[in-house]
């Protein structure tokens, strides 16, 4: 069973909405959670708070929450990586949500899906995740036990992924050209527009570098760049190809501290 079958299925089994491409409120989530939504969008790479090729709204379960207000929820969107997870949210207020970045989720793969999958309904309800990847999850997070503030990673509750730039049209132009100069891709000229498009932004950092995800096909797999605050980049230390799309966590944390994430800029 594919995870788009499985996507449909669930559209049938939810109600998840299906949406026609022009319409204006097709990537926009509509359901209970906008907060635990917020989460999830700025929690997994390459996600982008809509399907990419369905155009329905991402579905989103709550699934479990522990004596302190945390939240465990399913969430999937079809994204071209962790596109079925469990997340944990720490908790949120009017206004923001908080969770502990890179360490609140878990991504399944499709062979993990069809081990626990029923084949019918309700698979994704707390009784059948693997007890063992609940419970690392759980413990990764502080489940029960009081908030470490120190921790939290802060972002503002929406219903729709903002349309935020980190660096210039330009600037991701001049990046997507030097990368396929660099792997040698001389396939059909691309568009300008084709090429911003590729670049999801993914996190910021306190000082303003960012990280971008780009899907580089079979030259160079699913991939990240990243940008000094000025949208200058450098290729020899600031892309990283071929990540697991679904167990990427380790890889990440490396290239960010390759690349002084979080640190003072010199």
């Amino acid at each position: 069973m594919t995870i788009a079958t499985i996507i449909v299925a669930l559209i049938i089994l939810t109600g998840c909405a299906y949406f026609r491409p022009s319409d204006p409120d097709r990537n926009r989530y509509g359901g209970n959670y906008p907060e635990l939504y917020s989460v999830a969008i700025h929690s997994l790479l390459s996600a982008t708070g809509d399907h990419p090729v369905l155009v329905i709204r991402p579905l989103l379960v709550l699934v479990d929450e522990d004596l302190y207000g945390r939240r465990l929820f399913f969430y999937s969107e079809g994204a071209r990586m962790s596109a079925t997870s469990l997340i944990i949210s720490q908790k949120s207020s009017e206004h923001y949500a908080y969770f502990y970045f890179l360490d609140n989720f878990h991504s399944f793969s499709e062979e993990e899906i069809a081990m626990f999958s029923d084949g019918q309904h309700g698979w994704w309800t707390r009784n059948l995740w693997p007890e063992d990847v609940v419970q690392e999850l759980k413990e990764r997070n502080s489940w029960n036990q009081p908030i470490n503030h120190d921790r939290l990673t802060r972002v503002e509750i929406t219903r729709r992924k903002p349309d935020v730039r980190a660096v210039s049209d330009e600037q991701l132009v001049e990046a997507h050209m030097e990368i396929r100069e660099m792997l040698g891709i001389n396939g059909f000229p691309m568009g300008r527009s084709d090429m911003i498009r590729r670049f999801i932004l993914f996190a910021v950092d306190d000082f303003g570098r960012s990280i971008h995800y780009i899907s580089l096909g079979h030259f160079y797999g699913h991939s990240v760049i990243h940008f000094y605050p000025d949208g200058s980049f450098n290729l020899d230390i600031g892309l990283k190809g071929h990540l697991d799309p679904y167990n990427y966590r380790d890889q990440l944390l490396e290239f960010m501290q390759q690349n002084n994430w979080n640190m003072p800029l010199e």
